[in-house]
């Protein structure tokens, strides 16, 4: 039987899972999770999200559609249920609450369907606790069976897990009047705690709309009963010092109703110590708490205390995953270059920016062209932040970036030839930075502007550009605007402002520009800039480094970011400004998506890295926010294990390579290295045909000699006992303990690096930008210095792996294929190995959830050939040793991910290939059997190679006689686009020759091959070299048989 292998996740837990007041609630309405909630809701609306009305027609449609799931749900097992007339109170009272707020409001308020829950829950929870307090602990502590307790001295917090546009100020309004409606207590004093001012000036007047009476402290110190006292957590102290307005938490008296907006931004000591004074507050009293971030502060490992605190209060979680996939908020596009070894990490930012630019210049002329649809649709003038995670105004890494943003600023408006140069090589989509799948990152990236910039001429589209993002051509001009705060304006020439620095730290900063040879006014005339953004008459094109934004700015007008510093630990900021960006109003207000082709761009959220590694924090913070996935268990059904003990598999085994082998680097010269130095592209995308959030990177392999360098000439510029003491340290760290170096022999490798593409006669290739060759200063040497280091360490591995790779060689054994478990890939149960397809649970996905669940449970369909069924593609022919042979393709959006990975393209292209010339061979294959077994890496046969660490070719073909065992051919297969070629993988077809000499002198008779199948045309085939092309599929065969015909007529 299969072993059984272990199924514990190592990925993060599902927080979900542990919310123990949501799950309970939920269960008292009959079901088992909010997707399922969801689903039925908009199952039995026509409208997928239908507005609540605001007359007095009660019960409305929801409460009518969860009464249907109640007359179908049997009594909870828990002790409580809810019943009919509990729904239609509940119902009655929203509407009088929602009467309330609405009462003062030009524009009435209509509930989304999530809103109505999130306060139904409120509702179902307050009349427990007021009416069945004792019955309601017991019973929630039976659902929670042990996961937590809770007690009456606990519940006293509600919390609200919801994506930052869904609406979280509307349900702290009408909490206020649930909370009054049940009297629990009478409240002492009302305060709203935030995180700065600005944010309390905006729940301020959103409480006026609301009929709410409410004052800031800043104008009123205390309050009284029946106000609400909004006021700024950094408001508060331990001790009271000075004549300020700080205030210590004592200071308040009584039993409190407290407000808190986000006030999470992570987990560092001064946010510990706020925590500590909002528990004080809440002593006796009762909190209710909102956040976008919570998914970034719950560990239970790290905080065990918090992480029990609100898995035990939170009461409804909309977290970003439902916000997004319901259709609410901006589609977004997330670019980024990325280069860890952070050499060259400056040298493609002048892309980025540009790319940027171009794309929030194509925003712009589409918001002009479109004026009636924007209005349509609630769209507001597209607006280019630049804004970093870090709300630490003195932040000198974020003044770095601000300066660098203004310096490529002064670039753009002041060298017309640079910029021309870039915007060429962006909109013909020729950066030499690809995705994934071998495009130009730029590749279709926008709708006008190339269509625009090859119709006109060079210096007029420039001149366009700069009247519509600049306000015109001119220098870049600074002026400090003295009647505001932390703000510099800036404008080309006499133009009006196009561009705003909102900082902390104005001199400070000012000091930067002056190093930088920026010359700063003073503007003692004009108002607050920043006040006026929201303004449709702002001249405020781009607004750089405002920590605002990310604390709660009420804009809808960002439509591109550039992204600043980024740290650590920062999820909370990261999730606060992205939830911020995608904020849309929508057609009539709904926040909606309208999916109108025209408007596309202006409601997508275009975002791009600064510097080289933001993204990747940026993406790992968001990743935490994906949609809830079902798995499915695919059974995998053996074939041919008949024939298992007679297929033949080579064995490469190193156990005695150190004891036996002694490298001496001088006396090695036929190894040469390719070091390529250009930064990698990250790409994170979000759009209807790829709605995933992923992280993925590719190397540029560019063959221009103009990027070729060969270090020879700077030798003896370097420190080389800075080199050696590096490399003997790399050597012990990988255990390369028995190669031999010396300084010598380090320098007569550099001394021998390509000078063309066509060079033969080398040690290395060496690919970088032609600024590197540019020695100005001292710290240029050392960049140098340490791209030497690089290369050195690649020359090294490479050299050891050929001599492990020829150590191999000569030691391969054979072994039958049953000694391996071809299938220990698979999971495995006691009756059957197992694929797990992980399908996302969105409503307008659940179609092929279901569609799925039926072809797993029909063995005579999931066993049908069906590779292009857009619900669960699959290949089966006769040949493959296991079936069905899932794919994994870019168009299945509804599947996240499988474990383990399904085919891709190129790889079901090849299989139908195969197929079809099996069918109908070109030669005669009547005596042979072939069989076929996709080779999975790290669990199959692999090759070591110098750039990596094993080639895994994706298939394994066995072609043997039908009479007897021998001679047999394996062949490996590999199917690949030619963005993805290697000269050392094509080689392989040329090195394995050399296993096949070492195992057929032990008496077998096998035929060992290997073939790059190059699957689109991007590449030209080289038969000789086993590379061919689908259409070439017959070479393989027409190769090896008479290989075994001439074997098998040997007497």
């Amino acid at each position: 039987m299969p072993r059984r292998r272990s199924t514990v996740s190592t990925d993060s837990i599902n927080i979900e899972h542990h919310f123990i007041l949501f799950r309970y609630i939920l269960s008292l309405l009959g079901f088992s999770s909010f997707m399922e909630l969801k689903n039925f809701i908009q199952s039995h609306i026509l409208d997928v999200t239908p507005t609540f009305e605001t007359t007095n027609q009660t019960p409305t449609y929801y409460a009518t559609t969860l009464c249907k799931k109640l007359s179908d749900t049997p009594l909870s097992l828990y002790s409580i249920s809810i019943t009919e007339d509990d729904i239609f109170r509940y119902d009655s009272n929203i509407l009088n609450y929602l009467k309330k707020i609405n009462q003062k409001r030009q524009i009435p308020i209509n509930l989304k369907y999530y809103q109505y829950l999130a306060i139904l829950f409120t509702e179902i929870y307050f009349d427990l606790l007021k009416n069945k307090p004792d019955e309601f602990i017991n019973s929630l502590n039976n659902f929670a069976n042990s996961t937590f307790t809770f007690d009456r001295k606990t519940m006293n917090k509600l919390a609200y897990f919801m994506a930052t546009g869904s609406g979280k100020t509307i349900i702290a309004h009408i909490n206020y009047h649930q909370f009054h409606h049940y009297k629990l207590f009478e409240p002492d004093c009302i305060l709203f705690i935030t995180p700065n001012e600005g944010l309390s000036k905006q729940h301020h007047e959103e409480l006026i709309k609301s009929n709410i009476p409410a004052i800031l402290y800043s104008e009123s110190g205390l309050t009284t009963t029946d106000k609400v006292l909004i006021i700024e957590i950094t408001k508060f102290t331990e001790v009271k010092k000075g004549s300020g307005l700080s205030i210590t938490p004592d200071s308040f008296e009584g039993r409190k109703l407290i407000f808190v907006d986000e006030g999470h931004k992570g987990q560092s000591s001064e946010e510990r110590k706020w925590k500590s004074y909002r528990d004080q507050l809440a002593e006796n009293g009762f909190v209710f708490e909102y956040s976008a971030t919570f998914a970034q502060i719950l560990n239970p490992s790290e905080a065990p205390d918090i992480f029990e605190e609100y898995c035990k209060s939170i009461i409804f979680d909309y977290s970003y995953k439902y916000f997004y996939y319901d259709g609410y908020g901006k589609d977004f596009s997330i670019i980024n270059i990325q280069n860890p070894r952070e050499i060259q990490a400056d040298l493609f930012t002048d892309i980025m920016f540009v790319g940027n630019l171009l794309t929030f210049y194509e925003q712009l002329l589409i918001f002009e062209n479109n004026k009636s649809l924007a209005v349509k649709y609630n769209l507001e003038k597209p607006l280019w932040i630049f804004v970093g995670s870090t709300v630490t105004a003195s932040s000198q890494k974020e003044f770095s970036d601000i300066l660098t943003v203004v310096i490529l600023l002064s670039k753009f408006v002041s060298e017309p030839n640079w910029a021309l140069n870039l915007i060429e090589i962006i909109l013909n989509a020729k950066t030499g930075l690809r995705n994934p799948f071998g495009e130009d990152i730029f590749e279709n990236s926008f709708l006008l502007l190339p269509a625009i910039y090859h119709s006109t001429n060079r210096e007029e589209f420039y001149h366009n550009l700069l009247k519509t993002v600049f306000n015109g051509p001119g220098p870049l001009r600074l002026f400090e605007i003295k009647n505001a705060e932390g703000e510099i304006a800036l404008k080309t020439g006499d133009n009006s402002y196009f561009a705003l620095i909102n900082i902390g730290n104005v001199a400070e900063f000012k000091k930067l520009l002056t190093k930088s040879n920026f010359t700063i006014e003073s503007d003692i005339i004009s108002p607050s800039l920043f006040d006026s953004i929201k303004s449709k008459s702002s001249t405020i094109n781009i607004l750089i480094g405002s920590k605002k934004f990310i604390e709660g700015w009420d804009t809808w007008r960002v439509s591109s970011i550039g992204l600043l510093y980024v740290g650590k630990s920062q999820g909370p900021q990261i999730i606060q400004l992205f939830g911020r960006g995608v904020r849309l109003l929508g057609e009539n207000n709904s926040l909606k998506r309208s999916n109108n082709p025209q408007i596309k761009p202006l409601e997508t959220l275009k975002i791009y890295g600064i510097k080289s590694d933001y993204l990747v924090k940026f993406l790992e913070a968001i990743k935490k926010e994906e949609i809830e996935l079902e798995p499915i268990s695919v059974p995998i059904k053996p074939q041919h294990e008949d024939k298992w003990n007679d297929l033949k598999i080579i064995k490469l085994e190193t156990p005695k390579f150190y004891h036996d082998e002694f490298i001496d680097i001088s006396k090695n010269s036929s190894v040469s290295v390719t070091l390529n130095l250009l930064p990698r592209t990250t790409v994170g995308i979000s759009t209807s045909t790829r709605d995933t959030i992923t992280i993925e990177t590719m190397s540029n392999t560019p063959e221009y000699d103009d990027y070729l360098l060969d270090l020879s000439p700077y030798i003896n510029l370097f420190n080389w006992q800075r080199i050696y003491t590096e490399l003997l340290s790399y050597k012990l760290e990988h255990n390369y303990w028995n190669i031999n170096f010396t300084i010598d022999s380090l320098k007569n490798i550099l001394s021998k690096g390509a000078k063309s593409s066509s060079d033969n006669n080398f040690c290395y290739k060496l690919y970088v930008l032609p600024e590197v060759k540019n020695l100005t200063t001292y710290s240029d040497i050392i960049r140098l210095e340490d791209i030497a280091i690089l290369l050195l360490k690649k020359y090294i591995s490479a050299l050891y792996k050929i001599q492990v790779k020829e150590y191999e060689s000569k030691n391969a054994t054979v072994k039958n294929l049953t000694d391996i478990n071809p299938l220990s890939i698979f999971e495995s149960t006691l009756n059957a190995y197992i694929q797990t397809v992980y399908v996302k649970k969105e409503t307008n996905l659940l179609s092929y959830l279901n569609r799925i669940h039926n072809i797993v449970n029909d063995t005579n369909v999931l066993l049908t050939n069906s590779p292009y069924d857009p619900t669960l593609p699959r290949i089966i022919f006769h040949e493959s040793l296991f079936l069905p042979l899932l794919l994994y393709t870019r168009d299945l959006t509804h599947i996240e991910y499988m474990n383990p990975t399904g085919l891709n393209e190129g790889e079901r292209d090849f299989l139908l290939k195969l197929i079809d010339y099996l069918e109908n061979p070109s030669i005669d294959l009547s005596n042979y059997e072939i069989y076929v077994l996709r080779n999975y890496p790290r669990s199959g046969i692999g090759f070591l190679i110098q750039t990596s660490e094993k080639f895994y070719p994706d298939f394994i073909i066995w072609i043997k006689p039908k009479s007897s065992i021998y001679p047999q051919a394996i062949v490996f297969a590999d199917p690949k686009s030619g963005y993805f070629l290697s000269e050392e993988k094509i080689n392989l077809a040329l090195s394995i020759k050399d296993i096949e000499k070492t195992i057929n002198s032990q008496g077998y008779h096998i035929t060992l091959e290997s073939f790059i199948i190059i699957v689109d045309n991007s590449s030209s085939p080289i038969p000789d070299k086993n590379l061919i092309n689908l259409n070439q599929i017959n070479l393989i065969f027409e190769k090896v048989i008479p290989k075994l015909n001439k074997i098998d007529s040997q007497p």
